[in-house]
């Protein structure tokens, strides 16, 4: 694979702003020539501090994450132009959260009660509207949500003695997504595809439901017999699967229409974007934080962030995330890095 690497002073980094030239690693590659910079995303009036984006819009205009609140708990956070709101449909709980965001600006989220049960809402323009769950299910958890408004889930069945998955057409009924074992649906993309874990006796293995009426189809590894599933946009499904040691992973881009998956030796694969663009996950061991185009080139960023989203070419975007420690996080979108 041919690399970029994109370098920033120190300076800069103390500043809030990192930019520089992408340097071109051949005549072929000149056409990565913009500035890549970070941007530091503003935080609600009086917090500096610990802040983290978990999720973006196709379009870059609505980001959620988690910033650290007065009361020293992260609380979920959305930015709507870059501008921060506090996302808390109840005052006085210490574990809220924000799943999804639609290009409308739609958020998924869930509260956790005093009683340890746990309440779904919808946000939209200053409004929370509450989500019913299946009642028979404990432990139900939404997962995502696409630009139709079709919600994805799963929980605990009792008698099954298992997680199960489901959807929800958007105005419509949640309905249980055919699966003869266990599994959990973890996202659904704008054409309505599925991407989860299944297996006979627990999620172990990473599959697609192509549609809602049929069982799903396993993702193939190359060596292992269990895959785990990251993300899905557009035509590209994208994962991975551990190959040995600790912390050694093989990544994996699977075509939705079931031809042949890609691989990508040591990279576990964080977000995809709708032409074929990967975000590697950054793990204890990265050098730092990788994008790999379509066509197999790499642009590698100048220091470690935890890359959540990938947006599509042409976007205001290059990628949302967080750099600096677990401990302390700060939320960044990049900018003008190349794809």
């Amino acid at each position: 694979m041919r690399r970029f690497v994109v370098g920033v002073s120190a300076l800069a980094l103390l500043a809030g702003l990192g930019s520089v030239p992408a340097v071109a690693s051949t005549a072929a590659d000149a056409r990565v020539g913009a500035a890549c910079a970070y941007e530091r995303l503003a935080l609600p009036e009086g917090h500096s501090w610990a802040s983290r984006v978990l999720a973006a819009d196709q379009t870059g205009r609505h980001l959620i994450g988690q910033v650290r609140h007065v009361d020293g708990t992260d609380k979920p956070v959305l930015w709507t132009d870059g501008q921060p709101q506090w996302l808390i449909p109840e005052e006085g709980l210490p574990s809220q959260t924000a799943e999804a965001v639609t290009n409308d600006g739609r958020v998924v989220g869930s509260t956790l009660q005093k009683d340890y049960s746990r309440t779904y809402w919808i946000y939209q323009a200053g409004t929370y509207q509450p989500l019913a769950v299946p009642a028979e299910l404990k432990f139900f958890d939404i997962t995502s949500i696409n630009n139709r408004g079709d919600l994805v889930g799963y929980g605990w069945d009792d008698q099954l003695q298992a997680n199960v998955p489901l959807v929800r057409p958007a105005g419509g009924e949640w309905q249980r997504l055919p699966n003869p074992g266990a599994g959990d649906a973890r996202k659904i993309s704008d054409e309505g595809l599925v991407i989860g874990m299944a297996g006979p006796e627990y999620p172990n293995t990473g599959v697609v439901w192509d549609s809602w009426t049929t069982p799903p189809r396993k993702l193939p590894g190359k060596t292992q017999e269990t895959t785990q599933v990251k993300d899905i946009r557009g035509e590209w499904i994208v994962g991975y699967e551990a190959i040995g040691a600790q912390f050694e992973f093989r990544g994996f881009r699977w075509p939705t229409n079931g031809e042949p998956a890609v691989s990508f030796e040591g990279y576990d694969i964080a977000s995809v974007n709708r032409n074929g663009d990967l975000a590697t996950a950054t793990g204890p061991t990265a050098d730092g934080s990788t994008v790999i185009r379509r066509d197999g080139s790499e642009i590698t960023f100048p220091i470690q962030t935890d890359l959540r989203h990938l947006f599509d070419r042409g976007e205001k975007y290059t990628a949302a995330g967080y750099i600096g420690t677990q401990a302390d996080p700060l939320a960044v979108v990049w900018k003008d890095c190349g794809l």
